[in-house]
């Protein structure tokens, strides 16, 4: 039995998406030859590879991560049941009620949160999992995906500030006449919160202050 072509069930998807809230369109590869989802949510922007082939549904997906400049890619194996026989209405409601095999890749760049957060339905570097969804589940994926990508980034914008604060902190300190003595107190201080003396105070003054810079933010 022939199956539809890939093509087309991908544009439909991208239809059903669209009609679910997720800015969706189909859009033809680098190759010309296949027509990748493109949808945006939030912002971000998010590609499905859709493919009978779970191998050439992830390779397709982590190929967009290299080429593009995506915030996620999601591969998307299609079951074996869209005869090229199919009109597009059967289609449509073939597909709305089918269930897919999806693998979510993510840029190497993203913290390891998010493959925490998304266990092994995540692929970051060598790891492995497919996990079976519908439709509204697929939509639900692609905006809890973007929501915690935006969630991650104003983590990474507070950890980006608590270093400058702290790089300012050690770097006024250390140019204050007394700082010295300043390293000796807060070393004794440090001593007695922690019960351990953590070096020569004068040797180890940067580090010091650091930690009294955090323990201020704290």
């Amino acid at each position: 039995m022939k199956q539809a072509f890939e093509n087309k069930l991908n544009i439909i998807l991208s239809q059903l998406l669209e009609d679910r809230g997720i800015i969706s369109h189909s859009d033809y590869s680098h190759d010309g030859q296949r027509s990748d989802i493109v949808t945006y949510y939030q912002g971000y922007k998010i590609v499905i590879e859709g493919s009978f082939s779970r191998r050439d549904a992830e390779e397709d997906a982590k190929e967009r991560i290299e080429q593009l400049s995506l915030n996620l890619a999601i591969a998307l194996h299609y079951p074996d049941e869209f005869p090229q026989t199919l009109s597009e209405t059967k289609i449509k409601d073939k597909l709305k009620n089918s269930k897919f095999m999806v693998k979510v890749i993510v840029p190497r760049e993203l913290s390891p949160l998010m493959g925490a957060y998304f266990g092994e339905n995540i692929v970051t570097r060598a790891v492995s999992g497919w996990t079976e969804v519908g439709l509204d589940t697929l939509s639900k994926i692609i905006r809890e995906s973007a929501e915690f990508i935006i969630s991650e980034s104003h983590i990474k914008k507070a950890e980006e500030e608590i270093y400058e604060f702290i790089r300012d902190f050690v770097e006024i300190v250390s140019a204050y006449p007394h700082s010295d003595n300043i390293a000796d107190n807060l070393s004794d201080v440090l001593l007695k919160i922690y019960g351990f003396s953590i070096g020569d105070p004068q040797k180890i003054k940067d580090a010091i202050f650091a930690q009294a810079g955090l323990a201020l933010l704290l």
